[in-house]
């Protein structure tokens, strides 16, 4: 791990820009609790060679606004902190459990994203639970994992179905008999949960019994031709962008001067 600091791509990202603030990374990352702004952190799902280094941006950011909302604010932040924790599996972050039943006082969410179940219990054995436990609202968008069929199933619970039987005998002394009963069935069971319509998802949110809905179409999002799924460019990372990049009015006008931070990224190249 020590030979990946050193090389030159982490060199590259640890670096200090010329002509920016002093400040170190964590000083940076007490701004996030202050004012509205937005941090993407962007890593390869093909190489995990320095997901770490994404782990400690995480770390290092849970640090700097738990002391900025006890010993600065001495209470919550001012400003919301949501983390969007997409493909959580690839980053552990080892006092994660910890966090997230304290950050809610501080002004601070998470939303864990998984694959499934399993996941999770790999990467935290002992107190797994922890996670689903104290997120307030679990949404379920399908998958093919049995561990995380049952958990579903058995969160979704039981209903009260009654059940009518008739009864009949022939003969010289025949009979006929109706039985009513009431018996407990789980809403849906394991197999159930597995073979669910792709067009349904199932929301669980504390205090309120489940949902299950149709999910929304992104085909039908309004920035959707922005992507490449709408017919826009694909999106590269320090790409040139060129002038008809988008087109039609901007949803988002970003405050950076964007070439300038062209000419700074293949400075940086040349170095």
């Amino acid at each position: 791990m020590l030979e990946l600091y050193e090389g030159k791509p982490s060199r590259t990202v640890l670096r200090r820009e010329s002509g920016s603030n002093p400040a170190d990374l964590a000083g940076d990352l007490y701004t996030l609790g202050e004012q509205k702004c937005a941090l993407y952190a962007v890593i390869p799902d093909n190489d995990n060679s320095f997901n770490f280094l994404v782990s400690l941006l995480y770390a290092q950011a849970f640090q700097a606004l738990y002391y900025s909302a006890d010993q600065i604010h001495h209470g919550s932040l001012p400003c919301h902190v949501h983390f969007v924790l997409d493909e959580f599996a690839a980053m552990p972050l080892p006092g994660f459990t910890r966090e997230l039943a304290t950050m809610r006082s501080r002004n601070i969410s998470a939303s864990t994203i998984i694959q499934n179940m399993a996941q999770i219990k790999e990467l935290y054995k002992d107190s797994w639970e922890t996670i689903p436990g104290n997120s307030d609202t679990i949404l379920y968008l399908g998958g093919n994992e049995a561990a995380t069929h049952k958990y579903i199933s058995e969160a979704l619970g039981k209903s009260t179905i009654n059940t009518k039987t008739h009864g009949q005998s022939k003969g010289r002394s025949g009979s006929y008999s109706t039985n009513f009963q009431q018996s407990g069935r789980e809403l849906l069971t394991p197999d159930e949960v597995r073979a669910l319509d792709n067009r349904y998802a199932i929301l669980f949110i504390r205090g309120a019994k489940p949902v299950m809905d149709l999910k929304y179409e992104l085909m039908n999002h309004p920035a959707i031709h922005h992507t490449s799924d709408g017919g826009g460019p694909p999106y590269i990372h320090h790409q040139k962008k060129p002038n008809t990049w988008l087109s039609g009015v901007p949803l988002f006008v970003p405050d950076a001067d964007t070439q300038k931070e062209e000419i700074e990224h293949e400075r940086s190249e040349q170095e």
